[in-house]
């Protein structure tokens, strides 16, 4: 599933971005090689905007009347698909402040860091809660019995 990929994808520069590392701590050319923000921007950028499309196309398979598309399932995921893009968007926001600071620009302190953390880290508390609820009803779209 396409929405899978993404998010494989989204997560796995979440972890490189706020993982420590001693590399963040030690920039040490040739020891430990700086963490590219640009890219993951570049990369965050692609993700927000392949979520949209695929949570459109999940809206658009819901307002079919296409077998299953009234599965509690199918909004539960367009909607948590929206959700992970603003978290993407955010964080790309994010990397893309950290890839101007690490180029010595000034104007990103860190009140307004921690500010935009804090937003982000408040998008990705809303997407944790609605994957309990995707988890749940994707096992009633796949007819598992989930423990209550």
């Amino acid at each position: 599933m396409r929405v899978h990929e993404l998010l494989r994808q989204y997560f796995d520069i979440h972890e490189r971005t706020f993982k420590f590392s001693f590399r963040k701590v030690l920039p040490i050319p040739g020891l430990f090689e700086a963490l590219d923000y640009r890219a993951y921007q570049d990369s965050l950028r692609s993700i927000h905007g392949d979520l949209i499309l695929a949570a459109d196309a999940l809206a658009k398979h819901r307002q079919s009347g296409a077998p299953l598309s009234d599965h509690p399932f199918v909004p539960d995921l367009e909607a948590y698909a929206r959700e992970v893009a603003d978290a993407a968007r955010r964080l790309g926001e994010i990397c893309l402040t950290l890839h101007y600071k690490s180029e010595a620009r000034r104007g990103y302190n860190a009140a307004t860091y921690k500010s935009e953390v804090t937003a982000y880290k408040a998008v990705v508390a809303t997407y944790h809660e609605m994957g309990g609820r995707l988890n749940v009803s994707f096992a009633a779209y796949r007819g598992v019995r989930t423990p209550s």
